[in-house]
């Protein structure tokens, strides 16, 4: 039996639906492990993404094998990062950058709302809120947040960044080459 893609996209979403789960149960294991709000906050973000995968808007086109894995890979890196001995001042530096880069990532997902996905896919652009200013806040906000846990134990850390940063820019790369069709198909 053959299933139609209305079935497959329904199956897509809640199995990404089960990976944003499993990804926020391991954040809170690493945050009771660690204490580390970096993991706290990255289990909320997680939890928040279950809902709008089971609620998103269908992808007309959707990302090839590569760049799913590549995007769930991206979106699982930060459970790599190590905790280290901080000092109690670089401990409110980075506690601060985490705050302010998943707020900037929260608000973008919320502005993203029901056109959310991991994986590049052709869905209705957003042009509003932090989309306004930039073409991809959450990403920017990761960053912010993430360059905290530079400060926990550096030399790790940088590394693991330069890859999440990579990761990230490959994702934008692949989202705006999708924006770019859509804008090419509706002017034809």
């Amino acid at each position: 039996m053959e299933m139609t893609n209305q079935e497959f996209s329904v199956l897509g979403n809640y199995s990404g639906s089960v990976i944003m789960a499993v990804l926020a149960v391991l954040s809170f294991i690493k945050w009771m492990n660690t204490t580390w709000f970096f993991y706290l906050l990255l289990a909320f973000r997680d939890l928040y993404l279950v809902f709008f995968f089971i609620k998103r808007h269908e992808a007309t086109v959707v990302a090839n094998s590569k760049q799913k894995i590549m995007a769930y890979a991206s979106s699982a890196l930060p459970l790599v990062y190590q905790s280290g001995f901080v000092t109690a001042e670089s401990s409110r530096v980075a506690t601060f950058l985490f705050v302010i880069g998943f707020t900037v990532s929260t608000l973008a997902l919320v502005d993203l709302g029901y056109s959310f996905g991991v994986s590049p896919g052709l869905r209705k652009p957003i042009r509003n809120g932090l989309y306004r200013f930039v073409s991809h806040p959450m990403y920017i906000g990761y960053c912010i947040a993430e360059i905290g846990m530079i400060i926990v134990a550096p030399c790790p850390n940088a590394v693991i960044f330069l890859l999440s940063v990579t990761l990230y820019l490959a994702r934008a790369s692949a989202e705006n080459n999708l924006l770019k069709r859509y804008a090419h198909e509706s002017t034809n």
